[in-house]
């Protein structure tokens, strides 16, 4: 089975080469199409997001190439299926996974499993990733770097977009192997150091609550799955300090 990050460079050319797989390798007649956010947010440093009519288009192509199906139909082994088999899903809960891609995925009959981590449920800023990329956007112009030294020694250019964009990337990387209560510290840190008396408008990043957890699995099509609470980096150990 494959996995895919389904993000802008997604296309009806590379898809076609889900053919060739098929017929030659039987393990990879299974194929996860992975998304986080179906929305055009002006910043978007992370590349979480595909717009709404991408993300039709998307769907055309994969329905033209698979056998849509549910991510558990995917998963079992006792169905033997000459198909290519795709699944979609989404991790993290955005706000968006429901009012815009559960509305278009309805439409065209397609199902979907919703990854949901619950810290942040109803929190408009999103994610901490979110909450250090919005505050590195909106942050003074006037202002061409900043530092942190609390917790850690840290200094980002703000000159440029591309250079906001970089330091984006390069805290948030720093930021990912942090134990949970170290990482939002510095989170309020950057925050209380970009955005006093900022004259720029932050992006909002909402996450479903509780009530748009309900309504998003009331959905017929609609699958939920755990995607923890916090959101560590599981793949490796956390680190007490930022070294």
């Amino acid at each position: 089975m494959a996995s895919f990050t389904a993000m802008k460079f997604f296309s009806r050319s590379r898809l076609s080469a889900l053919r060739g797989w098929g017929r030659s390798r039987v393990d990879v007649r299974k194929f996860v199409f992975l998304y986080h956010r179906i929305a055009s947010p002006e910043h978007d440093p992370f590349a979480l997001s595909v717009s709404a009519s991408q993300f039709q288009d998307h769907l055309d192509i994969l329905r033209s190439h698979c056998q849509m199906v549910t991510l558990d139909e995917l998963l079992d082994t006792t169905t033997v299926n000459r198909s290519i088999l795709a699944s979609v899903t989404f991790d993290d809960g955005y706000t968006d996974n429901l009012t815009t891609a559960s509305p278009i995925l309805r439409r065209a009959g397609i199902p979907a499993t919703f990854f949901i981590c619950t810290g942040c449920l109803g929190d408009v800023r999103g994610f901490w990733w979110d909450r250090v990329g919005t505050a590195i956007a909106a942050a003074d112009i006037a202002a061409r770097a900043f530092e942190l030294t609390k917790e850690i020694s840290f200094t980002g250019d703000l000159s440029s977009p591309d250079a906001r964009r970089r330091t984006t990337l390069e805290i948030a990387g720093r930021l990912q192997r942090m134990q949970v209560l170290q990482r939002d510290r510095i989170v309020e840190e950057l925050e209380t150091v970009l955005l006093a008396g900022t004259s720029g408008t932050r992006e909002s990043c909402p996450v479903l609550d509780e009530a748009g957890v309900r309504d998003l699995v009331s959905q017929p099509l609609a699958q939920l799955g755990a995607h923890t609470h916090s959101h560590p980096m599981l793949s490796v150990r956390a680190v007490g300090t930022a070294g």
